[in-house]
C-alpha cells in the first residue's frame, strides 16, 4: 500500500461542478434490513444531555451561522481550496476527519432553537455521533490504522451551523444536489479549518428534523456516485418511515463517505447473488444491516475495510466477482 498515504491530505485544487440532481445515492435502510438485538439492548435509548438549556441556547446562538442557499456554484477561486479528486472530500478513515454538523431547514421540516425538546434533541445528535465514531475508530484500529473523528460542537469551534433551504430536501425533491454543494461551498470556511484542526479528510452531514411522516431514508452522496463529486455529505432524516436514526445508521452513512457501498441491494459493485448470500446467512454486516440498540453491535467486515481503503481485497471479493475499490491501486 506504498504511495497511497500522500494522498490522504486534502489537495489545494478544486473542480467546483454544479449538478441540478444526482441519480442515485449511497444510503442506509431502516426498513428493511434492520439487525435482530437482545430485549435488553434494545431497549436502550440515547441519553438525553442534562446540560443547562440557557447555557446551550447561547452557545447554539453564538456558533452557528445562518445563511441562505446560493445558487449558483462557487469557481475554484471562491472556494479557496481544493480536494483530492479521486477520491473527494473523504478519502480513507486515518488521521484527522472533521464532520461539520448542519442543522437544516426545509418546505417538510424544520428546527426550533428556542425549544428544549429540540435542544434536547440535537444534544442526542451530539451523543449519536460520539458512539457511531468510537465504534468507527475502534473497528479501524483492528486494521492496524488510526482515526480521530472531530465532531463534537460544545468542544469545536467551527463545526456547528444552521440553514433553511426552500425546497423538499429531505425527500430529495430534483434540485437538492446542486443546492446542497453550492451552501457547502459558500458558507463553510473548510480551508481554515481544515488548517485548524490539521483534518485529513472532510464529512458534511445535514440533520433534518423530520417525523415518522417522511417517506425518504438517509442517504449519502459519496465521490463513488460520480466523479463529480467532490463534497461528500450525508443527508439525515431523524425519523422516517416510523423509524428513528440508529447509532449504527450514523455509523454506516460515515462508511459511505469514504467509499463502502451498500450491501442490501444489488448495485455496480454488488451483485443479486451476494446480496442473497448475505441473507441466507443472516450478515451482520453494518453495510448490509443496522442495530436498534445504542451500543452499536454490527460487524465491520474485511470487505468494507477493503472498500474504504485501508485493508487489501478479500478473497470474498474474488469468491463473489464483487467490484473494485474506489481505493484499488498499484504497488
Amino acid at each position: 500500500m506504498s504511495g497511497h498515504k500522500e494522498k490522504h491530505s486534502l489537495l489545494f485544487t478544486l473542480i467546483a461542478a454544479a449538478m441540478s440532481c444526482v441519480v442515485f445515492a449511497s444510503c442506509s435502510v431502516f426498513d428493511a434490513d434492520i439487525s435482530e438485538t437482545t430485549e435488553e439492548t434494545s431497549k436502550e435509548t440515547v441519553p438525553t444531555v442534562t446540560e443547562s438549556r440557557e447555557t446551550t441556547k447561547e452557545t447554539t446562538k453564538e456558533t452557528t451561522v445562518e445563511t441562505t442557499t446560493e445558487t449558483t456554484a462557487a469557481s475554484s477561486e471562491e472556494q479557496g481550496y481544493t480536494i483530492d479528486l479521486d477520491h473527494g472530500s473523504a478519502v480513507t478513515p486515518e488521521g484527522n476527519v472533521l464532520i461539520f454538523s448542519i442543522f437544516a431547514d426545509d418546505n417538510n421540516s424544520s428546527w426550533d432553537y428556542s425549544s428544549d425538546e429540540d435542544l434536547d434533541f440535537m444534544d442526542e445528535i451530539n451523543d449519536q455521533l460520539r458512539v457511531a465514531t468510537e465504534y468507527l475508530e475502534e473497528q479501524v484500529g483492528r486494521y492496524g490504522k488510526e482515526v480521530s473523528f472531530i465532531y463534537d460542537w460544545e468542544e469545536n469551534d467551527g463545526l456547528i451551523y444552521k440553514t433553511t433551504f426552500d425546497h423538499d430536501i429531505s425527500n430529495l425533491e430534483p434540485g437538492w444536489y446542486s443546492k446542497m454543494d453550492n451552501w457547502i461551498l459558500y458558507n463553510i470556511e473548510t480551508e481554515e479549518l481544515v488548517e485548524q484542526y490539521d483534518a485529513d479528510n472532510v464529512i458534511y452531514m445535514f440533520f433534518f428534523n423530520t417525523d415518522y411522516s417522511c417517506e425518504t431514508h438517509s442517504c449519502t452522496i459519496d465521490h463513488a456516485c460520480g466523479d463529480y463529486i467532490l463534497n461528500e455529505f450525508s443527508i439525515i432524516n431523524m425519523k422516517h418511515n416510523g423509524y428513528d436514526m440508529t447509532n449504527a445508521s450514523i455509523a454506516h452513512e460515515i462508511l459511505h463517505s469514504f467509499g463502502a457501498p451498500d450491501l442490501y441491494y444489488a448495485n455496480e459493485l454488488i451483485p443479486e447473488e451476494y446480496v442473497q448470500e448475505l441473507k441466507d446467512s443472516d450478515s451482520d454486516d453494518i453495510m448490509f444491516t443496522v442495530s436498534i440498540s445504542y451500543e452499536i453491535v454490527n460487524d465491520f467486515t474485511d470487505l468494507d475495510a477493503y472498500y474504504v481503503g485501508i485493508a487489501p481485497r478479500p478473497e470474498v471479493a474474488d469468491e463473489w466477482s464483487l467490484g473494485e475499490s474506489e481505493h484499488e491501486f498499484q504497488e
